[in-house]
């Protein structure tokens, strides 16, 4: 992604205290995080990292949606604004090294909690692959 451009966060409000979303699936285009910290800055890690969102990439031809703030069974977490930049900066390099950049961010906001949606895409022509 080009460190230049400027995205912007395009911010949601959900009025209830119970909102969920579905459980996470093993195939698919989405994956949820409930955060990214600086272990995933770790050389192996990160690649295991890098590697897992190839396969959303994939999974998605081509798209893929990373949800931080949210636990796999869907529960909403919370996420801060210090860990929205960690996962900035971790999710941003990992588009690089897969050729993808972040389309688009939004913020969801709930009455007690916040979460994060990076919505990913690549040029690459990822039908090769299925």
């Amino acid at each position: 992604m080009n460190s230049n451009i400027q995205l912007q966060i395009i911010n949601k409000n959900i009025n209830s205290y119970n909102f969920k979303l579905p459980k996470e699936q093993y195939y698919g285009n989405k994956e949820y995080k409930l955060k990214l910290t600086e272990k995933f800055t770790e050389n192996i890690r990160l690649q295991k990292f890098i590697t897992q969102m190839q396969f959303r990439l994939i999974e998605g031809e081509g798209k893929a949606y990373y949800y931080i703030g949210v636990w796999d069974n869907g529960e909403i977490a919370n996420t801060n604004d210090e860990q929205f930049k960690l996962s900035f900066q971790i999710i941003s390099y990992s588009c690089k090294s897969l050729d993808a950049e972040i389309n688009k961010i939004y913020k969801f906001s709930l009455p007690n909690k916040q979460y994060y949606v990076f919505c990913i895409s690549s040029n690459i022509n990822y039908n090769f692959f299925i």
